[in-house]
């Protein structure tokens, strides 16, 4: 979003993720863009139906035993990193109903990385 000279451009909120988040640690895109991967305070990351209003909590990916604090995706992966001093990859893909809101997900752990100490 571009800044204006000399002044600070207001946004409104256009939606809002519906569920039980806490801090916010970082959003990404995932599922070939169908889906919204978000990290919170917590173990676990949630994912988000883009299409439906309000964004509708749709799944949750668990695994990791620290809070999630990244989120990276290409395609039908979703890298995640955790203070558990690892570092997952996920297969996620989602079917899609007529009417464009997500019928089902399907996910599921294909890659654990451990013992990140830096």
């Amino acid at each position: 979003v571009a800044v204006p000279p000399g002044g600070v451009r207001s946004l409104s909120v256009a939606a809002s993720l519906i569920g039980s988040l806490d801090e916010v640690y970082d959003i990404r895109r995932c599922a070939n863009e169908q889906l919204l991967a978000a990290s919170c305070a917590s173990n676990s990351v949630y994912l988000f139906d883009t299409a439906a209003r309000g964004f509708a909590l749709h799944d949750t990916l668990v695994g990791h035993s620290e809070v999630v604090v990244a989120v990276d995706a290409a395609g039908s992966l979703l890298a995640t990193a955790s203070k558990d001093s690892t570092a997952r990859v996920w297969f996620v893909e989602c079917d899609r109903a007529k009417d464009g809101s997500v019928a089902a997900v399907r996910s599921r752990c294909v890659a654990l990385a451990k013992g990140h100490t830096g």
